[in-house]
């Protein structure tokens, strides 16, 4: 029996709790000794999630304010219906308990979430701001998951996808926009590392590279709420650590906030119109007006600044503030001085060896190696590399190693161009060096005066002398140096010499040797001690070893020479039909590279086929080559590199298919295995994957080509073309960057100025002016960006809210619920008063006439009823199944049952009311 109404009391408090009715809520938990207040309906769930899933406030209130009823996982569900009020209660519930940290932690009791989903995390994955703003306020934090320890094994199923939603989390806008004092760094931040992550784990890719997107988005989504120019210099100017080096010089003008963007690769952000506009007006800043020429006049205005460059450099140096050296005061005209400046260079170096007035003995004294000095174009090449290190020093010492890795890729091709020039100037110092030391001279030389030359003139001592001096030195000094394979050439010609004289019988028995090394001339009489001229460097370049310094340097010469005028490409992105060229090209070398895995797996698949079915004829083939008196033998599969080439080349078309004959030998099955493997080759390496390339390059070209309209379906290339225009944009800003070589050599009076600022007193009071403007204006730009955040929020906020009715149904359901409650306590009320009139009657005054109070009680008897008989019986399950219901009109009335209830309710109580009249 005991039992039974345990379980009947239980039920009677999930109901109540469910239906909202607070009275009878209270009631039960007066006598909460009678059954268990964390009693669970068939589907595990209490009353406290009973009346969250209801909706009902006031009753969700009362029983978190309970200490004996357990709140669990209760915030965690509050936050994910989205239910605002109820995690307002349960926070503050929770902190009156002493038990804020752990239930802002708290974690799903059941397998409905995931074991380390915590509420703020999910109201941070709901974009619930509101929610998200509570549970900051009372102390919960996101971490970043790299410093997080959870409750699972590390690189299982379960901790990665733990990582996704703390990283779906940190994502979110509510989060960006709650949890950093610049949402916009935080943004750039996260897209750069979710990127790297995609790359890392590709097995969730998507994910990572989806909330990547959003970090970009959200950034990009915040320009379009700045409502003028200031706010717009206040977002892309600011970066406190820039401002903070001790190079800065008080230019608070500089777009930092797109450098930036531009050092995470946030191209949308970079290419927002915003950004755009603001780029433009600095990078014509000083030239009012320019953006109305007409194109033909912009061009003859930028002709003649160009050629003005000596003088406007010139001019910048005396007197920078005024006309015409002001004028390197605007980025575009230092763009326009290093165009010339560099052009300048390559005109240099295109003339470095065209001089059509040289004579042939100018031609023989400059290749003889007979003068290695430098010319006056050389030295003018030097001047412009000194001027052009000098640049990349300064900016190093200003910027720090940041003036690296900003640009990286054209800073590497700047700095490598420079090292080869470097290298061609050190190798080429060494080689003069060594053409103006003496001879050092070897006991093979005192062996070739003291020995050898005293039987020059002699016939039989001289030829037996040789010939046994011969036959040592040929195999005893076999892999010597050149001065070794001289001797031998000279003593075998000076046999072959003193042989010549001798009778045909003195000779038969002898196996005629020729000379194993050909030198250009034998020694002349004239030559000093008889040593060989080819001991010095004043000789032709044919007889110099591989590796002397002087055929190093020239090959050096040679490569900086073509990247330095490959550096004028990247200048051309500023056309606006040359440079999305410019990106097509540096897309097909991605399409080239994928081309090239492929193709690299065939060429070495075929190169060991090849040289596997061709090498065993090497041997035939060299002395077939002997007995035909060809210089250079080219075998075209002799071993794996040379099939290599072989094939490379054939791509190409420049391999006939005579080379897989055999003229050696009548081999004629490895003559077919040859041609079938030819043949294959060039179905799958020309025919198949060579046209592959070339249709991916085509698309590439077509794809980027669309650029210039600018449509929806080139907009990432639009971003890249943004980005690279961008980022030449931004190295030209800086003053560093004023003067072009070789002019910067030349001390300016900026550098003067400054170097003397930076040894006058006042130094400390400059820099505490400057620390406190460096804060005002980082607190402006914190105050700018929440007022950013909150426009952005308030309008995602009031789509949402004007497209969704769950909100208002919501709200119209807890407002007729309080409204029912209140008219029950009324009710009682006034069955009280009611009750205490008639005993005062009584008791006051039984003998007057009562004709008046009874007409009282009565009226008030029947407003009770009508009242009661007005209430809307409203439940909880009406409401539920109205969500998602559109604009479905709502029937607040109640089934039969339930009208019979309340009809037997109110004869109940209009009943006992006329027993108490």
């Amino acid at each position: 029996m005991v039992e039974e109404i345990k379980h009947l009391l239980e039920t009677i408090f999930l109901s109540a709790a469910e239906k909202g009715e607070k009275k009878a809520v209270l009631i039960l938990l007066e006598n909460g000794d009678l059954f268990d207040v964390n009693c669970t309906d068939n589907d595990g769930k209490n009353a406290i999630l009973v009346a969250l899933e209801s909706r009902n406030l006031d009753v969700l209130e009362i029983l978190a304010s309970d200490r004996r009823i357990h709140l669990g996982d209760t915030l965690l569900r509050a936050v994910n219906v989205g239910y605002t009020p109820a995690v307002v209660s349960i926070c503050r519930c929770l902190k009156d308990r002493n038990e804020l940290p752990g239930g802002l932690y708290c974690k799903s009791s059941n397998d409905d979430f995931h074991a380390d989903m915590t509420p703020v995390v999910l109201a941070a994955q709901h974009n619930n701001v509101d929610a998200l703003k509570i549970l900051l306020e009372y102390g919960a934090r996101i971490e970043d998951p790299d410093f997080v320890e959870f409750l699972c094994e590390e690189f299982t199923l379960q901790h990665s996808v733990g990582r996704i939603n703390v990283y779906s989390a940190m994502t979110g806008v509510a989060c960006l926009s709650l949890t950093n004092e610049d949402p916009l760094k935080a943004a750039f931040q996260l897209s750069s590392k979710m990127r790297k992550l995609s790359e890392r784990e590709f097995e969730f890719r998507s994910r990572y590279a989806e909330m990547s997107q959003h970090c970009e988005n959200f950034a990009a989504d915040l320009l379009d709420y700045i409502r003028n120019s200031s706010e717009q210099n206040v977002i892309l100017t600011h970066d406190p650590e820039e401002w903070s080096r001790d190079s800065f010089c008080g230019d608070f003008k500089e777009p930092f906030k797109v450098k930036t963007a531009i050092k995470y690769d946030q191209k949308k952000f970079v290419a927002h119109p915003h950004s755009q506009q603001s780029l433009v007006e600095r990078w014509y800043a000083g030239l009012p007006g320019w953006r109305r020429h007409t194109s033909n006049k912009a061009m003859l205005l930028s002709c003649i600044l160009m050629i003005s460059f000596p003088v406007i450099s010139l001019c910048y140096m005396v007197a920078p503030k005024q006309k015409p050296g002001n004028y390197l005061n605007t980025p575009y005209v230092r763009f326009l001085c290093h165009v010339m400046s560099q052009l300048v260079f390559l005109t240099f170096l295109l003339v470095h060896f065209v001089n059509f007035n040289e004579t042939d003995d100018d031609i023989d004294e400059q290749y003889s190696g007979l003068n290695l000095l430098p010319t006056q174009w050389e030295l003018v090449i030097l001047l412009y590399i000194i001027a052009m290190t000098w640049k990349e020093l300064s900016c190093l010492v200003n910027k720090g190693f940041s003036a690296f890795t900003d640009n990286l890729e054209t800073k590497l091709f700047d700095n490598v161009t420079l090292a080869l020039y470097w290298g061609w100037i050190i190798f080429r110092m060494v080689a003069i060096w060594q053409s103006t030391s003496p001879p050092q001279y070897t006991l093979l030389d005192t062996f070739m005066k003291d020995i050898v030359q005293p039987y020059n003139n002699s016939d039989d001592m001289g030829r037996i002398a040789i010939l046994n001096i011969l036959e040592k030195v040929d195999y005893i000094l076999d892999d010597t140096d050149q001065l070794q394979e001289e001797l031998v050439s000279f003593l075998e010609l000076r046999f072959n010499e003193l042989e010549s004289k001798l009778s045909p019988s003195e000779t038969s028995g002898r196996k005629k040797r020729s000379p194993r090394v050909k030198i250009s001339r034998p020694f002349s009489n004239n030559e000093k001690h008889g040593y060989s001229n080819l001991r010095v460097l004043n000789t032709t370049v044919g007889n110099l070893p591989p590796t002397h310094p002087l055929l190093i340097a020239e090959a050096m010469l040679a490569v900086a020479k073509v990247f330095s005028f490959l550096a004028v490409v990247r200048m051309t992105v500023v056309h606006l039909h040359v440079g999305p060229m410019q990106i097509s090209f540096a897309r097909m070398g991605g399409d080239i590279l994928k081309f090239t895995v492929l193709f690299a797996l065939i060429l070495v698949a075929f190169s060991v086929g090849f040289s596997e079915l061709y090498h065993l004829y090497t041997y035939e083939l060299l002395e077939d080559c002997k007995n035909k008196n060809i210089r250079r033998c080219i075998i075209p599969y002799q071993n794996f590199q040379t099939s290599m080439l072989t094939l490379f080349w054939t791509l190409f078309g420049m391999t006939p298919l005579t080379s897989v004959e055999i003229d050696v030998a009548n081999h004629w099955i490895t003559e077919f295995i040859g041609q079938f493997l030819f043949a294959f080759y060039h179905l799958v390496a020309i025919i198949a994957l060579l046209n592959i390339l070339i249709a991916m390059m085509s698309n590439t070209y077509t794809r980027i080509e669309k650029v210039k309209a600018h449509t929806t379906s080139s907009a990432v290339d639009h971003y890249c073309l943004a980005l690279l225009l961008t980022m030449l944009w931004m190295s030209y800003y800086e003053e560093v960057s004023s003067l072009s070589p070789p002019f910067n050599l030349l001390p300016s009076w900026m550098t003067l100025k400054t170097f003397i600022l930076s040894r006058i007193k006042g130094k400390d009071a400059r820099k505490r002016r400057k620390i406190t403007r460096i804060e005002k204006k980082d607190n402006e730009y914190k105050e700018l960006a929440k007022q950013l955040v909150q426009r952005l929020t308030f309008d995602r906020k009031g789509e949402e809210d004007s497209s969704s009715q769950e909100t208002l149904m919501l709200q119209l359901k807890e407002d007729m619920s309080g409204f029912k409650y209140d008219i029950f306590e009324t009710l009682g009320d006034m069955s009280k008063t009611v009750n205490s009139i008639h005993n005062a009657v009584d008791e006051s005054a039984p003998e007057c006439d009562t004709k008046v109070g009874s007409d009282l009680l009565r009226s008030a008897e029947a407003a009770i009823i009508k009242a009661k008989n007005c209430m809307l019986p409203i439940r909880p399950d009406v409401f539920t199944q109205m969500k998602g219901c559109g604009s479905k009109e709502i029937d607040f009335a109640d089934d039969d049952d339930d009208d019979d209830v309340d009809d037997d309710e109110n004869d109940d109580d209009s009943n006992e009311m006329e027993h108490q009249v």
